[in-house]
């Protein structure tokens, strides 16, 4: 079974509302942001409407804007395009979906009407902030992990020659699993647990009772 970049970013997706700590941050991102009032809210409404504001801001964002990233994302690792390309692209595409819940939350919450030089500068601000999420989850993090040995995992050597690269995600499919890497996917027949034990040193975390991600 081949994930098509829709399918693998809504998935994605789900894994991340799934996760507590994702949740967390996201609360504590629209608390902070509900009692400081950045880009006029804080005149603009009630503390207590505020905090509504910002928190439905956190909640509906992140996840539109890592959708849209990830779907984009994947089609352009695809296609094998630099990091940087890859990143600015996908930003590009996020901030328009985010964008448009900021102006939709603008007009419900304090009745804004939008026009098209203000909806353009607030493309500008979510823009900055998807490239730095961007930045942060697909450079910055993963340099802080700790680095693997020489020694490739076990389950690279279960693959086709031409496909033992560097090892992206592990999912299941029926009594197969697939194997991602960035050389491509292949399917072997053994156990999802099995799978994942033979990652050996390589940094990843198990998101989904079938889904492992490096």
């Amino acid at each position: 079974m081949n994930w098509t970049p829709l399918q693998l970013a809504l998935r994605e997706v789900r894994a991340i509302y799934a996760d507590p700590r994702a949740l967390a941050a996201m609360g504590i991102a629209g608390l902070v942001a509900g009692l400081a009032g950045p880009f006029g809210t804080f005149e603009a409404m009630p503390q207590g409407l505020r905090m509504v504001y910002w928190l439905v801001i956190a909640f509906t964002t992140y996840g539109t804007g890592m959708f849209a990233g990830i779907a984009l994302g994947e089609t352009l690792r695809r296609h094998h395009l630099p990091q940087f390309l890859d990143i600015a692209v996908s930003s590009l595409g996020a901030a328009v979906p985010v964008t448009a819940i900021v102006v939709a939350a603008n007009a419900i919450f304090i009745g804004d009407a939008p026009d098209l030089p203000s909806v353009s500068v607030l493309y500008f601000y979510c823009l900055a902030v998807c490239v730095g999420v961007f930045v942060l989850v697909g450079i910055i993090l993963p340099g802080l992990q700790p680095k693997a040995d020489d020694q490739p995992p076990a389950i690279l050597k279960r693959l086709p020659p031409h496909l033992r690269g560097k090892l992206v995600r592990i999912s299941t499919a029926d009594h197969y699993v697939e194997v991602h890497t960035d050389k491509g996917m292949s399917l072997i027949l053994m156990r999802f647990s099995d799978a994942v034990a033979e990652t050996g040193s390589v940094a990843g975390i198990q998101i989904h009772r079938g889904h492992w991600v490096a």
